[in-house]
Order: structure tokens, then sequence, then C-alpha cells
């Protein structure tokens, strides 16, 4: 039994690694474009202001908390359970990060460090959850967490290296808890 879930394990995880390893190289390789790429986006349009500052709302941990419960009423409440898990180890690990890295937003906002992004963070936490629960929406879900991602950017409260960290970090933390959940 361990032998076949090692080997359930490893080969879901290889499935993976190429995913995770090409975000990794994508976030490196934007820190060195983030400033020339906040300098390029940052609010240039009021009507894309008001675009992403609604979408921006879809990434606050209060606002993530009313999807999973939004889940309940379509799953049951294990999966509500292990998607706020999700979200609680992914609030940690990012208040975590965000004392080691001490990296200083695009502009003074006056609240606290950007990397990484703890709106991309809480949105990828439960993507994998939603997608698991509204698999048919799984493109309209990921279109929402990039518009969630990418608000971030062009509001100015993060560079592009702090949005792709947070999504690798949220829904890497999500997908774990889901494959231990199943």
């Amino acid at each position: 039994m361990i032998n076949y879930l090692n080997r359930y394990w490893l080969k879901y995880v290889m499935k993976k690694v190429w995913v995770y390893f090409a975000g990794l190289i994508l976030m490196i390789v934007s820190f060195f474009y983030d400033r020339e790429m906040v300098d390029f986006l940052v609010g240039r349009n009021d009507i894309l202001i008001s675009f992403f500052s609604f979408f921006t709302h879809f990434g606050d941990y209060f606002i993530v908390l009313i999807i999973t419960g939004m889940i309940y009423l379509k799953v049951d409440k294990k999966t509500v359970y292990y998607s706020c898990l999700s979200l609680a180890i992914s609030f940690v690990a990012v208040q975590l990060l965000k004392i080691v890295f001490i990296k200083e937003r695009p502009f003074d906002f006056g609240t606290g460090y950007s990397f990484p992004s703890s709106h991309a963070t809480a949105f990828f936490s439960i993507v994998p959850f939603l997608v698991k629960s509204f698999n048919k929406y799984k493109y309209w879900i990921f279109l929402v967490g990039v518009l969630v991602a990418f608000s971030r950017i062009y509001l100015g409260y993060h560079y592009l290296s702090d949005v792709i960290a947070g999504a690798l970090l949220g829904y890497f933390i999500g997908d774990i808890i889901i494959k231990n959940e199943s």
C-alpha cells in the first residue's frame, strides 16, 4: 500500500514539476524587469483603474472566505474545510515571506511589504478547490485569478515577480492540500 502511494505521489509530482519549474523561472526572470513593467503599466487609464479596482477585491482574504463559503452551497463541508485550511496556510506563508524578503512596494502606500502578493496567493490558494467543484468553469476561474494578480500590478501595489510568486505559492499550497484530501 505504501509503495503504491509513493508511486502515485511521485507520478503526480513529476506531472506538475514542469509547471512549477516554468513558473519559478518566469518569476526569477521577472525580477529583472519589475521596475520597467510597473512604469509601463501603472494606472494610465481611469476606466482600467476602475476595472482592476473591482477585480483586486477578489483577492482580499475576506472575499476569498466568502467565495469559499459559496463552495459549501455546491459541494460539502470537507471541501470548505480544506479550502479554508489552504487559505490559512497561505496567509501564514505570505506573512513569513514578507518578513524574510522585505521588498518595498513600487509606490509608497504605507501598507507593508510587497513580496509575495497576498491577494494573488489568497485567490490562487482556493483555485484548485474551485476547479474541482466547478470544473466546467475552470478557464473562467483562472482568468479571474490572472485579473486579480494583474490588477495588483496595474494599481501599483506589486511588481510582476510578486504576483507570480503569490500565484505559484497559493496554487502550490492548494494543490498539495487537495491531493492529500483525496
